[in-house]
């Protein structure tokens, strides 16, 4: 019998700092192990969506953990930013999100919280994985939690419709 061989290759183009490296690989890690454990189509957008929402939820927990009470500060302060520019629209009893406000640039006070970045690259990807942490945390304040999924859900296939992420 031969064994099939699984491989998971990470690539950087750019500096990234020790606990930022972590939180990237624990993400990427997951969706090779969920993947490998229950192949899905990821090609469609609403079941991609779906993992990436589970990869991302793992994510939050993660920099929740290692940003600690400044972390959390930082984080409400983002969801507020949100809430502030958040466009809804209500259709019965339920309301749903008809935009998102944009990722803000970014905010050095991550670099107290985590740590110096060593690259433009790493800001990039701090900046818009707190931005998707403050969505899901918005989300989950201001909206049932029978609807959290949805709402989560269509914020990641709009960002990478829009971002024309695969």
């Amino acid at each position: 019998m031969q064994r099939e061989l699984k491989w998971m290759l990470l690539l950087a183009h750019a500096p990234i700092s020790t606990s930022w490296r972590g939180i990237i690989l624990a993400h990427e890690g997951f969706h090779a192990y969920d993947f490998l454990s229950k192949p899905y189509d990821w090609n469609d957008p609403k079941t991609f969506a779906e993992h990436e929402v589970q990869a991302h939820t793992l994510q939050n927990g993660l920099m929740s953990e290692a940003g600690g009470e400044a972390y959390q500060k930082y984080l409400e302060k983002e969801v507020e930013r949100l809430r502030k520019t958040i466009v809804i629209r209500k259709e019965g009893a339920d309301s749903y999100v008809k935009s998102y406000p944009n990722r803000s640039v970014y905010n050095v006070e991550l670099d107290h919280v985590f740590g110096p970045t060593e690259s433009e690259f790493e800001k990039d990807i701090r900046a818009t994985h707190t931005w998707i942490h403050a969505v899901f945390s918005l989300i989950e304040k201001d909206f049932p939690s029978k609807q959290h999924l949805h709402l989560k859900r269509e914020f990641l296939v709009s960002l990478y419709r829009d971002a024309k992420i695969k």
